[in-house]
């Protein structure tokens, strides 16, 4: 573990101790940047968009992705993430980054012996009776060894050496690499949506980098879940955890997705699919903390047939007043209430300052229309329904809050797991009682609620009538003002600006042609007049490169 002198260290100070680091990602963005730069126009700033086939954009893709995986740690948790995020970027990206795998090579036994021997203040022959110096899982964060401990068998996860100091660098390069996107493209939604993520990403990296937070996550999970006797959580060993070594109970099983393994149990494979809808809607809807990657590699199924959750390093956390909101504003997508699903935009913090209500009333139809069509189709039918509603936030100037995307996600995840041991499951109509009957065990549509959401509307209009008697009163008085919202200000300071800027460079370059032509006449140096003409040409130039107006959708 970082002592509090290298954990607080500039990343300045950092990137003079690692100058090459920022070399080689920037190496690899800026190439990938102007690339797309051209698709808009042809020479970077200026000219026809450049054609390009969707073979070609294919190619670039996988090239592109393949180089940022080999970046290590920090842009392969980076990379899951955006995985999931089709309303902020390209469909094509995202599917060849939902392929990508969190593998590196493990780190020598000699750090993992350092490491613990450090933390605990002991040799490792005093701490644990027996311990493997062979991994037998690893991410790109750390590596997990068994070992025994007080005569248990236990799990050893240990994070990997060097990988604080890494993984802060990297972050502060991102952010530079995402300035120089919104330098070039304007604050678009898009860009601005991206930096979002970044930071919650920063919050999410250091999180997943502490074990402590790791191992009150499983303990506090642990407790909600337990009365599920068909899920187990393994225990942990706070005496032998510490921020960089995680102890816990080994466990054996086999993966939920090992299809010979788990029907050779003789189970149900359709009732492991609905304790694990039961479990997550409880988790999600009910306890508002939920285990966050529900991948097969995190679910085993143990001896007894038993649910194993692994790797709560992220978590889902949901206040109680949004998970709210989040009912209301489904219920008004099934309703198909237009006004109430944007109240829900407004409720749920996704609107982007300054968007037009037009706008978002065609984004609601969007949705509901998505929900509709989706439920009559066959196959993936929730992945279908996530995908599209991802992409429809991309068209639109939305913010999709990341617990939201991560509630998807797992959406995705435990269909995938329903298909593979039934090719015609349907999500949707498999999942619907399951839900229904969580939440009614869970008094959640007892009369009580009922007072509540009764309540609740009741103050809605009590505060719209105070709203409309201010409006009323400022009218009488001749006080009511109208605003322009600061976002359209700032574009149009930004428009005049550029169109100031154009002006001083063509005028610059007619004078410096001028003032050439002139010394020609009396010096008649064909030099001067090439030098100088090429001085104006170059000036010219940058008057096409700047951009009037650097906002493109």
């Amino acid at each position: 573990m970082m002592d509090s002198s290298e954990t607080n260290r500039s990343p300045n100070k950092l990137l003079a101790r690692s100058a090459l680091r920022p070399y080689h990602i920037l190496r690899i963005f800026l190439p990938f940047i102007f690339s797309l730069l051209r698709d808009f126009r042809g020479w970077f700033f200026f000219g026809a968009p450049r054609p390009i086939t969707s073979e070609e954009q294919h190619v670039r893709a996988r090239d592109f992705i393949a180089k940022v995986m080999t970046l290590g740690p920090t842009f392969v948790k980076f990379g899951q993430i955006l995985a999931t995020r089709d309303d902020l970027i390209p469909q094509l990206y995202t599917n060849l980054l939902r392929d990508m795998h969190d593998r590196v090579p493990s780190f020598p036994f000699e750090d993992v012996h350092r490491i613990i021997e450090t933390d605990f203040g002991k040799p490792l022959s005093e701490l644990f009776d027996e311990f493997d110096s062979v991994p037998f899982a690893g991410a790109s964060l750390g590596q997990v060894h068994r070992a025994v401990y007080k005569g248990d068998t236990v799990a050893v996860k240990v994070l990997r050496p060097g990988v604080e100091e890494l993984v802060l660098i990297d972050l502060y390069v991102i952010r530079v690499v995402l300035k120089i996107a919104r330098w070039i493209f304007g604050r678009h939604f898009i860009i601005t949506n991206l930096s979002n993520v970044a930071d919650e990403f920063r919050r999410v990296i250091h999180d997943e980098m502490d074990f402590l937070v790791e191992a009150q996550n499983y303990e506090e999970i642990s407790e909600n879940l337990k009365d599920e006797i068909a899920v187990r959580i393994p225990c942990i060993y706070h005496d032998m955890t510490s921020h960089r070594v995680l102890t816990m109970e080994y466990i054996d099983g086999i993966r939920l997705d090992d299809k010979e393994g788990v029907l050779g149990r003789g189970v149900d494979p359709m009732e492991l699919v609905r304790t694990l809808v039961r479990i997550y809607t409880k988790m999600i809807a009910i306890d508002g903390v939920s285990h966050a990657d529900p991948h097969p590699g995190n679910l085993l199924l143990d001896s007894n047939n038993c649910i194993v959750m692994l790797d709560f390093g992220m978590v889902v956390r949901m206040p109680s007043d949004r998970r709210r909101e989040l009912v209301r504003t489904i219920s008004a997508a099934v309703r198909e209430d237009v006004d109430a699903m944007v109240q829900g935009f407004y409720k749920l913090n996704m609107v982007t300052p300054g968007t037009n209500m037009v706008v978002l009333r065609d984004a609601a139809r969007v949705l509901m229309d998505i929900t509709l069509k989706t439920q009559m189709s066959t196959g993936r039918i929730v992945q279908k329904m996530v995908t599209d509603i991802l992409s429809s936030f991309y068209r639109f100037p939305l913010n999709l809050p990341s617990n939201l995307v991560y509630l998807l996600r797992i959406a995705t995840i435990l269909e995938g797991i329903g298909i593979q041991y039934k090719s015609d499951f349907n999500g949707v109509r498999f999942a619907r009682p399951i839900i229904r009957r969580v939440i009614a065990a869970h008094g959640l549509t007892s009369p009580r609620m009922a007072l509540d959401e009764a309540v609740y509307t009741w103050n809605n209009w009590l505060e719209l009538g105070r709203s409309v008697d201010r409006v009323i009163t400022k009218l009488d008085r001749e006080e009511l003002k109208v605003g322009v919202h600061p976002t359209d200000m700032g574009e149009i300071e930004r428009y005049f600006a550029g169109v100031q800027r154009r002006m001083i460079f063509g005028m610059l370059s007619l004078a410096i042609s001028i003032v050439v032509a002139i010394v020609f006449t009396a010096t008649h140096s064909y030099l001067q007049l090439i030098l100088g003409e090429l001085l104006a040409l170059f000036v010219f130039m940058l008057l096409l490169v700047l951009p009037v107006y650097r906002r493109w959708r």
